[in-house]
């Protein structure tokens, strides 16, 4: 944040001070405030239970004991076995990496240390701790453990206990106990802290005139309550498959382990995470549990911000020539919550000039649309597609007159707005009962060429268009079209094929290319083809060819590509028969299904794994690698948020005691690689990892979908 800003945000600390407000702010405490734990994933369960709350800022022990019962906490008393799983090295390690920002071993001044210590500064920064030694001293901890007296007018940073509870689906605690307030801007936010982060929800980003126009990014103001999720955009909502949501829907959620004080120096801002969700631009949104922020941001010591967007006809729809209305307005709303988060962030903990943008299914689609947006230039530096359909919606983006014609004549055509005066339909369109237009048989939710926010009708790989030219992670589940292909019970592979509207004569003509499985279940087999056909036609081969394409030409400075060989898939979806096939069989050692069983690795069987949420549903481990695993991935993840390498520090890994994560890279026995355009190859994650040429070369050449398709004539 810049200086100007932090003493704005200071200003208005203390203005909403003098209003009386208790709840605690890290501007009134004088410090900033991080949430800081060894977070295995094993939630309440979990024998690492020791959470605190460093107060950064050096003060006497007697201001950090207030600050602490301003919290509604109290110094911290260690566990007498900390040493066996010391998660405070990671302050010393942060401190590091921020340039030595920490408090280390002060001077012997009657300040300082006892002359007769024989410890000094190789054992790590000093915080006041509960208790009290000899002669009136207080007690202080190393990073390294290590537990002394010293003066309790000596000024260090603190560690207060943090006993509030860990949030879930059914409960969460938003009393004023835990309540913190941030300042940006001129608007001060209510949140509160669970087990594991600081949360925000509901806030709002932007704002726009009215039905189908562009939204802006909203200039925060007042007194903002940030404790609950805001409205969701309308749709038919995929959880509950009710018509519901609010067209007042623009809202972001935040996620952070860490507060920065006005006051502070040298904040340890956070790399940012901003997730777009998926749901075919009809519906999704950011409050899903299924990416919960807490623990990536937890864990991965990142900010996590989720956002709304609008969709289907509020987001997409376009109108007739001459109207204005050019759709897109879906990613407008996107790139508002951009600008939001590159002007308030920093408040919030997160740098602003490292956010990576990622996305699944159509939010892939919409992180691909961004990378080459004119007006979301500079809002990122980092991206994530993940299971990008392609599908000509979403790899190439239709004329506005042909959009027009797709889809929009339907949709006049169903609620009697078609006219032969533009401006008519505009304001039947505008003033259309909101709910009975979700409810139409016609939608509008395709991206298109629209002047602005996406100026040419795909990526362009030999530098004729716009590209925001950022490190790039992509890659897809092994079986994409397991959760999404019709189950047609025939042992027709043609006719399963052309009932989910799939290439016939090419995959019928190459039997060798697309060969029946021989299960002994010719239904089954029928399917795991189709599945087969409709993973490479609709999602990885122009996957891998964007990614070849990338690589070949070296539009991006980075470039990796993976494939999820193990998954552990939403519950709510897909509905039966395609749930059973996307669920990892039981046995009678594994009766919650075997995970190194065959099974399909279906559409969004990854997302639970990446944000770690499959316990928040209450889903039981598997076997004893699901929980191992989903650290691995956190700790890929985040790796990529933080330095665009998924390939973790081992020296991170050792310092915050992840050694599952370690474990798995020397079981895998080599590091994941960038995409060679010489010779491609793609990290195959399951449990152990492993680097894999690039599959499917024939399927995909005889589907008319090369590697190298978008160098090809014509494309």
């Amino acid at each position: 944040m810049a200086a100007s800003n932090l003493y704005k945000a200071s200003l208005v600390a203390a203005a909403f001070s003098t209003l009386g407000l208790a709840v605690p702010t890290p501007a009134s405490l004088g410090s900033d405030l991080q949430i800081l734990l060894h977070n295995d994933l094993y939630g309440n369960a979990s024998a690492r239970g020791d959470v605190v709350i460093v107060l950064g800022t050096p003060q006497t022990q007697q201001a950090a004991a207030s600050d602490c019962s301003a919290l509604g906490e109290s110094l911290w008393t260690p566990p007498s076995d900390l040493n066996a799983d010391n998660f405070l090295a990671y302050l010393a390690y942060q401190s590091g990496q921020q340039g030595g920002s920490g408090h280390w071993w002060p001077t012997r001044d009657g300040r300082g240390y006892p002359p007769s210590y024989p410890f000094g500064p190789s054992h790590g920064e000093v915080y006041f701790i509960a208790g009290s030694g000899n002669n009136g001293a207080c007690k202080v901890i190393t990073t390294s453990a290590q537990t002394f007296d010293m003066n309790c007018n000596a000024k260090l940073p603190a560690l207060c206990t943090n006993t509030a509870p860990l949030s879930g689906i059914n409960y969460t605690d938003t009393s004023a106990r835990v309540q913190t307030q941030v300042a940006s801007g001129n608007a001060m936010y209510t949140g509160f802290r669970d087990k594991i982060s600081f949360r925000f929800l509901g806030i709002q980003y932007g704002t726009y005139p009215q039905r189908f126009t562009y939204s802006s990014a909203l200039e925060p103001t007042g007194d903002v309550s940030a404790l609950e999720f805001g409205a969701i955009c309308r749709q038919i909502d995929g959880l509950t498959n009710v018509n519901d949501g609010s067209e007042d829907c623009l809202h972001l959620n935040i996620y952070s382990p860490y507060l920065p004080s006005p006051k502070t120096a040298k904040p340890m801002l956070k790399p940012v995470l901003f997730w777009i969700h998926g749901g075919a631009y009809i519906n999704g949104y950011g409050s899903d549990p299924t990416w919960d922020g807490g623990n990536l941001a937890s864990r991965g010591d990142i900010v996590v911000v989720t956002i709304n967007y609008r969709l289907g006809d509020f987001g997409f729809l376009v109108g007739p020539n001459g109207t204005g209305l050019n759709g897109n307005y879906g990613i407008s709303d996107q790139v508002s919550a951009l600008q939001w988060v590159k002007a308030n962030i920093a408040a919030f903990g997160g740098d602003p000039n490292h956010v990576t943008i990622g996305g699944q299914s159509a939010g892939a689609g919409s992180v691909r649309a961004l990378l080459q947006s004119p007006p979301a230039g500079g809002l990122f530096a980092g991206a994530i597609l993940e299971s990008d359909p392609s599908p000509p919606s979403y790899s190439y983006y239709l004329s506005l007159d042909q959009e027009y014609a797709a889809q929009t004549v339907p949709i006049l055509n169903l609620t009697g707005c078609g006219s032969s005066n533009s401006a008519t339909e505009v304001a039947c369109l505008r003033n259309y009962n909101a709910s009975a237009l979700v409810g139409l048989a016609a939608v509008a939710n395709n991206v298109v060429v629209d002047g602005t926010y996406v100026v040419t009708p795909a990526i362009t790989f030999n530098g004729t268009g716009h590209v925001n030219k950022v490190p790039l992670l992509m890659g897809t589940m092994r079986d994409e079209g397991g959760s999404l292909d019709t189950v047609v019970e025939t042992t027709n592979l043609s006719l399963s094929l052309a009932k989910n509207f799939l290439p016939v004569a090419s995959v019928i003509d190459n039997p060798s290319v697309f060969p029946l499985p021989g299960s002994g279940n010719v239904t089954l087999d029928i399917y795991n083809v189709t599945t087969r056909v409709s993973t490479d036609a609709a999602f990885y081969c122009l996957d891998v060819a964007t990614a070849y394409a990338v690589a070949k030409t070296h539009l991006l400075p980075e470039m990796y590509y993976y494939q999820f060989n193990r998954s552990y898939q939403i519950p709510y979806w897909p509905p039966p028969p395609n749930k059973a096939l996307c669920n990892a069989p039981p046995d009678a050692a594994h009766p919650a299904g075997n995970p190194d069983a065959e099974y399909f690795k279906c559409h969004s069987g990854d997302l639970t794994t990446i944000f770690g949420t499959w316990r928040r549903w209450g889903l039981p481990e598997r076997d004893e690698n699901d929980t191992p695993f989903t650290q691995f991935i956190i700790d890929s993840w985040s790796s990529w948020v933080r330095t665009w390498n998924p390939n973790p520090d081992p020296t991170l890994l050792k310092v915050r005691g992840y050694a599952n994560t370690t474990r798995e890279m020397a079981l895998a026995g080599s590091l994941w690689a960038q995409v060679d355009a010489s010779a491609p190859t793609l990290r195959k994650l399951q449990w152990p990892s492993s680097q894999e040429p690039f599959p499917e070369a024939a399927q995909c050449s005889a589907l008319g979908l090369p590697l190298d398709y978008f160098f090809l004539p014509g494309v």
